[in-house]
């Protein structure tokens, strides 16, 4: 078989293919730097995008946190009002109660001496009942117009 002589010229043979490993690892080596900027810039990119992600994360954490907070003081208020309201109206309660059971004692004691006016016991039990409520109206209406100062 015949070999053009062109082609005798162009092969490379072992020199030539030693070249060309030593010219490619040169370029790998005067690129590397420069592939490696290039990957560094990307991660400090990705990195600057993420921490702006979890900067705002954060802020809109912090909002709801706060708005939380809010409610959660809203609500500890409305619970400490209808609570002091709550007890008034047991003391009222409590103050009515005594009144009746007063009037009951001082109703059981008059029917219990002899000869003992019921019409004019029950009327004077309802003066003093009505008498009491009356009281206990005052005082509240007393307390209440404290309340709202």
């Amino acid at each position: 078989m015949e070999v053009l002589p062109i082609a005798v010229r162009t092969t490379a043979g072992v020199a030539g293919i030693w070249v060309l490993v030593a010219a490619v690892i040169v370029v790998a080596i005067k690129a590397w730097p420069l592939l490696r900027k290039m990957q560094l810039e990307a991660d400090g990119s990705l990195r600057t995008d993420l921490l702006a992600r979890i900067a705002a994360l954060e802020t809109a954490n912090e909002k709801d946190r706060a708005a939380c907070e809010e409610r959660i003081e809203r609500s500890e208020a409305r619970y400490e009002e209808a609570l002091r309201e709550m007890k008034e109206e047991i003391k009222w309660l409590r103050h009515e109660r005594n009144n009746m059971r007063a009037g009951f004692n001082a109703m059981l004691s008059m029917l219990k001496r002899p000869g003992a006016d019921v019409p004019t016991i029950i009327a004077a039990v309802e003066e003093m009942v009505t008498r009491g409520d009356e009281v206990i109206a005052v005082e509240k209406a007393a307390m209440a117009k404290g309340a709202h100062q």
